[in-house]
């Protein structure tokens, strides 16, 4: 029973979170590679990226994480480590199914950017 009740009880949360960021017109970075995807399947397209795209992203938060690390070694300060380096960050490559990008973009409307 007490499984039970911490599974309702975050999926609550989860969805209060998830349904306030998108009141505010934010899509959150965890949900753009469904959005991304799901665009794609509408004009036709492969919701996949090309092994060089996928490479590069993944290539990209390497790059993001030296910068922390060098960041912290050098001493800088917690706030301006993360400040200019975590606004960028992208969403991951689509790794699901199609089916799936269709379902979390037909569930939430507002991830459909046409």
């Amino acid at each position: 029973m007490p499984i039970v009740l911490f599974l309702v009880w975050s999926t609550l949360i989860g969805a209060g979170l998830l349904s306030a960021t998108l009141q505010q017109g934010v899509t959150p970075v965890d949900y753009q590679a469904y959005q991304r995807a799901a665009a794609a399947l509408a004009h036709g397209a492969t919701p996949y990226q090309t092994p060089a795209q996928s490479l590069a992203i993944w290539r990209s938060y390497h790059h993001l994480k030296v910068r922390l690390r060098t960041a912290h070694a050098r001493g800088t300060p917690r706030r301006a480590r993360g400040g200019g380096l975590l606004a960028r960050t992208q969403p991951g490559p689509y790794l699901y199914l199609p089916t799936l990008a269709l379902l979390m973009c037909s569930t939430f409307a507002v991830f459909r950017r046409d």
